[in-house]
């Protein structure tokens, strides 16, 4: 029993580690991204209609061209792709409710999958959808599974798991677009709140 207490407590230690080190990347990188933010002469993010439910509008991307975009309705859930420094594409599944929890929209929740042993799925252990959130989850570099594979080479929660969910967590904020240059906001006809963004890891 103690054996067995120990490696939960070595366990979530090891997790305390990981995500602290994501933290401190996501930092370095926000800080870099608003001085270049700052002079951008691009839109603001986060325009998006939440009454929104076309299937398809002309948007455009962050090269300055119009292109036409496919916009997940209302409780659906889609697969799409961001590009990680470094690493390649990486697979990201979003699940949006049925409506957002708030009047403004929704708050995004992103799940953190074990890294342990490789989890050959989207990680999908909290119903954020069922309060009204939007959901993330992504394979990690070196997964595949039918229909979707992340680049790179699985490395057990080392230095490409670190800087794959870094990217994932960047795509939530709003801060990195999809591999065909389009951001959360314009994928999704629920409004994606940027500044209401969590992590949940079981």
């Amino acid at each position: 029993m103690v054996n067995g207490m120990f490696k939960k407590l070595l366990a979530l230690f090891a997790l305390f580690l990981f995500l602290s080190a994501c933290t401190s990347s996501l930092e370095t990188s926000t800080n870099s991204s608003q001085t270049s933010t700052e002079s951008s002469t691009s839109p603001p993010i986060g325009a998006s209609d939440s009454g929104n439910t076309t299937n398809s509008e002309a948007v455009t991307d962050n090269e300055g061209s119009a292109q036409p975009v496919e916009i997940a309705p209302a409780g659906a859930s889609f697969i799409t792709y961001i590009e990680s420094n470094g690493i390649g594409k990486l697979a990201v599944q979003v699940s949006l409710p049925d409506s957002g929890r708030y009047s403004d929209g929704a708050g995004i929740v992103v799940e953190v999958n074990t890294f342990f042993t490789p989890k050959v799925d989207f990680y999908q252990s909290v119903d954020a959808n069922e309060i009204g959130l939007i959901h993330i989850s992504y394979l990690w570099p070196g997964i595949s599974i039918a229909g979707a594979a992340s680049e790179g080479s699985y490395d057990y929660g080392g230095e490409e798991s670190i800087q794959g969910l870094h990217d994932v967590i960047l795509f939530a904020l709003g801060e990195l677009p999809n591999a065909e240059g389009f951001f959360l906001n314009e994928l999704s006809a629920i409004t994606p709140l940027f500044d209401n963004v969590g992590l949940y890891s079981y």
